[in-house]
């Protein structure tokens, strides 16, 4: 059996604290915390397989980085980080990257499979989730209605032959373990890789690149990132799809970009600035119906719930997620005071600000469109150049 990282009965064992808000309806399923919360708050025991102080002794650099304060924990390196380098010290199965866990819905996955929703009720299961992990993956349940099965098999006929030979459960037992690496097509809608890095937009982004992929020096844009591009100080787009989504920033190293995380879909495209053509992107989508999740990187990060659309002498602003009241609006976690930026359009007067619970509440015309967990004041500064753009710090 896969041997997948993230175990939901040992993560709500070892933290009664959040088996509590689970059970409280705070939060979906002990994953929902974990990527929401634990995973920068430090919260390691989510596995039997995981030992955060092997993690550790074997990588001495991760250890002091954690020690500096440069992660949370050896396994938030890990997440980021290690999985995709290698790292001794984990486990020698195959892992499932959490940035897979994105596909899947708890309440979908139990509508979708109503013999779980009965051993869930039945107490078989701690949660939808658990059963996904320890089998549900394996024998090819859907988890989730973004997820098309025959499209990703389509698209990829020898991962369609490796599934008829047995050596996985589904495609999305071989997306989950391998395809979403190797940038395989087919996948979701708006061609979702991990984390919602968008492979286009850092290629318009940096045409040396762009020039490198096509001469077959990397496989894609996001191996590039993974290698060098994050510690080069290149800026990266993390975005969703027209649906709700869970976005996951990561890399953001150095002074010279900021990572540009959003929940809606943008479709990447040029400008001309100073007689130059520049990466840009307009929006597809604009969060209406949509409850995101957008995780802040390490590095410096730009939240964008609004997009002006310059036209004319006028711009014409539209901000995200407004149209059915405190029904859709972004969940922004990872947010450090100070250093990260939230960029909103329209004018001063359009907004209002409230802090419940700790978090930090923003209402476009008295509809919220998003929510900053952990914090509870931020400054507005007002749109003093006329581009139609606001910033909350």
């Amino acid at each position: 059996m896969v041997d997948v990282l993230f175990d939901e009965s040992v993560y709500l064992a070892n933290y009664p604290d959040v088996a509590t808000a689970v059970a409280a309806g705070l939060f979906g399923s002990g994953l929902d915390h974990f990527l929401k919360h634990g995973l920068g708050e430090g919260r390691v025991e989510i596995s039997s397989s995981y030992e955060e102080d092997t993690y550790l002794d074997n990588n001495p650099d991760v250890a002091a980085a954690v020690t500096a304060g440069l992660f949370s924990s050896g396994l938030e390196h890990y997440a980021l980080y290690g999985q995709f380098e290698g790292r001794a010290g984990v486990f020698s199965d195959g892992v499932v990257p959490p940035a897979s866990f994105s596909l899947f819905d708890e309440s979908s996955y139990l509508s979708l499979n109503p013999d779980v929703a009965a051993a869930v009720t039945a107490g078989a299961f701690n949660s939808g989730f658990e059963h996904f992990q320890q089998l549900g993956l394996q024998e090819g349940r859907i988890s989730s209605p973004l997820w098309n099965e025959g499209a990703y098999l389509a698209a990829n006929p020898d991962v369609a032959a490796a599934v008829t030979g047995g050596a996985f459960g589904s495609g999305l037992h071989h997306f989950a373990l391998h395809g979403q690496l190797e940038n395989r097509p087919g996948a979701l809608p708006g061609a979702l890789v991990p984390f919602g890095f968008n492979e286009e937009f850092y290629l318009l982004d940096n045409p040396d690149v762009a020039a490198a992929v096509n001469a077959g020096g990397f496989g894609s844009g996001l191996e590039h990132y993974n290698e060098f591009g994050q510690f080069e100080g290149r800026g990266a787009y993390f975005g969703g799809t027209p649906g709700s989504d869970l976005v996951v920033a990561f890399g953001g190293f150095g002074d010279d970009n900021l990572n540009l995380i959003t929940g809606v879909e943008l479709e990447p495209t040029t400008v001309i600035e100073n007689g130059q053509s520049v990466a840009d992107a307009r929006p597809i989508s604009f969060g209406v119906g949509e409850a995101d999740t957008l995780v802040g990187s390490l590095g410096q990060d730009l939240f964008v719930l609004g997009i002006p659309d310059p036209t004319g002498i006028a711009v014409l602003s539209e901000p995200f997620y407004f149209g059915r009241g405190n029904a859709d609006f972004a969940t922004i976690n990872n947010f450090e005071e100070g250093e990260d930026l939230i960029a909103l359009v329209g004018t001063a007067s359009d907004y209002s600000f409230n802090a419940s619970n700790g978090d930090f509440n923003i209402f476009f015309s008295g509809d919220l469109i998003g929510r900053v967990e952990g914090v509870t004041d931020l400054l507005l500064f007002p749109d003093f150049t006329g581009s139609g753009i606001l910033f909350l710090i």
